[in-house]
């Protein structure tokens, strides 16, 4: 049977469990407990009256709230300062104040228009850049007998359209976008791209993706040449420890139907 927190009297109750309780100002006996963490036996009337007041308060105050939702502080704020000036305002004050916010929504209106003009500017100039590049790539590879699937992706960030006299060409730039100059001796003027496809192809680990290069040694076509079935494309075993050099070696001998020979070693 559980023991109750209060008593009018002891009278019947077993002296070990009288003990436990002790008279308080009102007459009454208050079973004594030892608080144990949050746990006591405590008098918790104020306590709800002050959670219920509470309660009450935030009911309130969220009734209250609810009337400004969706309203910027700040802007009703500098409203109410406009609506208190406006009192005093002449007429001709309230004309130049209209005038200044149908200016202040034309601007908008104009930056908004403006950002959706240069987004598709933007666009429109990426797209073209990459027509003019490839079609440049193409063309130089073309010439030079170069693999385009191989080529073009080492290519295309080398080079960028840039309008000269009106005129949208292709224009060879370095890591940092400046256009890079022409390496022939006694030219002054911008590496053009098949100069740049040139250069290349004098690169021993681009060599394979040349057909009929004729180059011969470290990363080129052997004695079978890797434009005829039964060539041999070699790659030294430091050059196969390059991913690049090694994909475009064995990308090259396939469509060449050669061999790819690394070291002394023919790859399978």
């Amino acid at each position: 049977m559980p023991l109750k927190a209060i008593l009018e009297t002891t009278d019947g109750v077993p002296a070990d469990l009288a003990s436990h309780y002790q008279q308080g100002d009102d007459g009454r006996f208050y079973l004594q407990v030892e608080q144990v963490g949050t746990y006591a036996l405590e008098d918790i009337g104020g306590l709800r009256s002050s959670l219920q007041k509470e309660r009450q308060n935030f009911r309130q105050a969220a009734e209250r709230l609810a009337a400004f939702e969706g309203l910027d502080a700040d802007a009703a704020r500098e409203a109410l300062k406009k609506v208190g000036e406006m009192t005093n305002w002449t007429p001709e004050d309230k004309v130049r104040e209209q005038i200044e916010a149908q200016k202040a929504q034309l601007l908008k209106k104009h930056q908004a228009e403006l950002a959706a003009a240069t987004g598709q500017a933007e666009k429109a100039m990426s797209f073209l850049n990459q027509h003019v590049a490839k079609s440049a790539a193409l063309e130089a590879l073309a010439a030079h007998g170069g693999n385009a699937e191989l080529l073009m992706p080492h290519l295309l960030g080398q080079i960028r359209a840039a309008e000269v006299d009106g005129q949208f060409v292709a224009q060879v730039v370095d890591a940092s976008g400046a256009p890079r100059v022409s390496m022939k001796a006694g030219n002054t003027g911008d590496m053009t791209v098949a100069e740049l496809v040139e250069a290349m192809k004098a690169q021993d680990h681009f060599q394979p993706a040349f057909s009929g290069s004729g180059a011969s040694g470290s990363g080129a076509a052997g004695s079978g040449g890797a434009g005829r079935p039964g060539g041999v494309v070699r790659l030294s075993w430091e050059e196969a420890h390059d991913p690049a050099r090694y994909q475009a070696a064995v990308e090259a001998a396939e469509q060449a139907g050669s061999q790819l020979q690394i070291g002394e070693y023919q790859a399978q």
